[in-house]
């Protein structure tokens, strides 16, 4: 009720396919105690068809084959504000995977990848996070910057021993007091052994939209991507966007020929004009043709 802090969210989806499929999860963000604590995550089961491509950069044919998985998740992050707009805590992800129906001819069933047929990771980690946005949900001006590093181990319940290191970077600037350009810089570095799930990737519907999400993976990952919101209505935007990633199997082998590139356009429209929260359809372009997204809140 006090229009001094933010709003604390929870957002509960399900979802089940003709193709017997089901998505059920739940995130949240919550600022209790007029924001001296920041706490967000998700929790989810899915059971659902995912695409392969294969690990790295080489596959510029779009060569897939189909998986079942099912998989639950827990991700959760506690911070605590140690001055205004920074905050630092803990870290805990959970993933159990167990994969299914694999091609008997696929790279999946003849390959050597981690992960095959069922996985479980457990990573404990820390977080720094600097939060200068005006709003949550259509930032107009200000930072978010989150940085972690976590580290899965035997000894804590994972199959496997590896550390990621992750930084995920935006700013937002305003022109005209009414259209706003967002910059978002990603980087994701793993050391050790990780199962092909847990992979840096990008794709999907905020990363690099244009790309399956998992389109390209390896154990390093950088991308940029910037996005300009024009106000068209009081409750109508035009939104168009581009952004070049890579991957690598470390950060010395990445390289500018290997450069992906994606780019679209979008409409939003507000239908919470006091939390500015917006109804979105995007539609982006890559090497792999068009792909089309239709949710809420903007992508980053």
């Amino acid at each position: 009720a006090d229009t001094a802090y933010r709003v604390s969210t929870v957002q509960i989806g399900e979802a089940y396919t003709q193709e017997k499929q089901w998505i059920n999860f739940s995130s949240f963000q919550l600022f209790p105690a007029k924001e001296k604590f920041y706490i967000y995550g998700e929790a989810g089961y899915y059971k659902y068809r995912y695409y392969f491509y294969d690990i790295g950069n080489e596959n510029v044919n779009g060569n897939k084959e189909k998986y079942d998985i099912n998989f639950s998740r827990i991700r959760t992050n506690y911070l605590v504000r140690i001055i205004p707009h920074l905050y630092s805590g803990f870290r805990y992800y959970f993933e159990k995977h167990v994969v299914l129906n694999l091609d008997s001819a696929g790279v999946l069933q003849n390959g050597n990848y981690l992960g095959i047929p069922k996985s479980t990771t457990s990573s404990p980690g820390l977080v720094l996070l600097y939060d200068t946005r005006n709003n949550l949900f259509f930032p107009s001006n200000g930072w978010l910057v989150e940085l972690a590093v976590q580290n899965d181990s035997k000894n804590l319940g994972s199959y496997f021993s590896f550390t990621k290191i992750s930084l995920d970077a935006a700013r937002y600037f305003s022109f005209f007091n009414k259209h706003v350009l967002a910059v978002n810089f990603v980087s994701s570095f793993i050391n050790g052994d990780s199962p092909f799930t847990q992979l840096s990737m990008f794709g999907g519907n905020k990363k690099m939209r244009g790309f399956y999400e998992g389109r390209f993976r390896d154990k390093t990952m950088l991308l940029l991507q910037a996005e300009f919101r024009i106000n068209l209505l009081p409750r109508w935007h035009l939104n168009v966007f581009s952004g070049i990633g890579w991957v690598a199997d470390e950060f010395s082998h990445l390289q500018i020929k290997y450069s992906r590139f994606a780019g679209g356009a979008g409409l939003r429209f507000m239908i919470d004009k006091k939390q500015k929260i917006n109804l979105r359809l995007d539609g982006a372009r890559s090497i792999d043709g068009n792909k089309y997204y239709f949710t809420f809140n903007e992508a980053f």
